[in-house]
């Protein structure tokens, strides 16, 4: 047997807090199914934690294969991992890691019951993070503005706010569903068919 030359040791490892990011997630549900006043905004609140846990672990997962092929411990073109990681939205991020591991053979399956909940998972995260409220423009003449004695009266609602709109039942369907994604595609070395993975009918 061949002697290691410990002078020339080079070691890749990753280090990643996503698993935490899970357990925190599964605290902020435990909280909000005993504090039922607060539940909806506790439960937005999990949902962001389980959408960035996805994002670390997409993120993650590109990162070490493109160091990997970098150090030529495996072949590939570091340039296809990178681009998806820098250039793409978050959902292209988690349906283009199994083709991209699978050279093809194996794509997300968006039309299945997983990863509509992802979809609505990562769409309601952008929507809690992103809230974007428009400018009312009324005149003289319109039923919800009334001008009495000198007073202009404003008749309108406030919009909804989406972090009073989640239910508890949702975050936990969105727990689930990203529980399968770690379990078929960010844990495993080898991408195969499951609940969210299926065979490209005409392959690459």
């Amino acid at each position: 047997m061949d002697l290691i030359d410990l002078n020339k040791i080079r070691v890749q490892i990753q280090l990643t807090t996503w698993p935490q990011s899970i357990k925190n997630a599964e605290a902020i549900l435990e909280i909000a199914k005993q504090h039922q006043k607060q539940s909806q905004l506790l439960s937005a609140c999990a949902c962001i934690v389980l959408a960035t846990a996805l994002e670390q672990a997409t993120w993650s997962k590109l990162e070490l294969a493109r160091k990997e092929i970098e150090a030529d411990l495996k072949d590939g073109d570091p340039d296809r991992y990178f681009k998806l990681m820098t250039e793409a939205f978050f959902i292209e991020r988690v349906r283009g890691i199994p083709p991209l591991f699978t050279e093809g053979q194996m794509e997300f399956d968006d039309q299945s019951l997983t990863g509509r909940s992802l979809h609505k998972l990562i769409y309601l995260r952008n929507r809690l993070l992103h809230i974007r409220e428009g400018v009312l423009d009324m005149q003289t003449g319109d039923h919800a503005l009334v001008v009495e004695k000198g007073h202009v009266k404003i008749k309108s609602r406030l919009p909804s706010n989406p972090w009073e709109c989640v239910t508890l039942n949702d975050a936990c369907k969105f727990r689930d569903a990203i529980a399968v994604y770690f379990r078929e595609v960010i844990e495993p070395e080898q991408i195969k068919p499951g609940k969210i993975i299926k065979k490209v009918s005409h392959p690459m």
